[in-house]
């Protein structure tokens, strides 16, 4: 368990979330917010492919996460962790 010591909206959580690498994020709605806010700022500056990629891996966790149930990941979700989630 990790908690941010300074104010993670000016960017503390950034370098805290590097150096922990958390595997689940509890947080209230704003740090969500500026998180999303960060990647569309970070999005529209990256070439067309890595924006596509970016899209295929955020598609492909949300349907590995989709189904909880499974015990292991799919071909799809172990790709996209290696290619892009690190």
């Amino acid at each position: 368990m990790f908690f941010s010591e300074d104010d993670p909206l000016k960017g503390a959580l950034v370098k805290a979330m590097r150096e922990v690498r958390p595997t689940l994020v509890i947080g209230v709605p704003r740090v969500f917010e500026k998180m999303e806010e960060q990647l569309k700022e970070l999005g529209k500056s990256a070439p067309f492919y890595r924006r596509w990629a970016m899209g295929w891996a955020k598609a492909a966790a949300g349907r590995h996460h989709g189904k909880m149930g499974r015990k292991e990941e799919g071909m799809e979700m172990r790709l996209a962790r290696k290619l892009l989630l690190r």
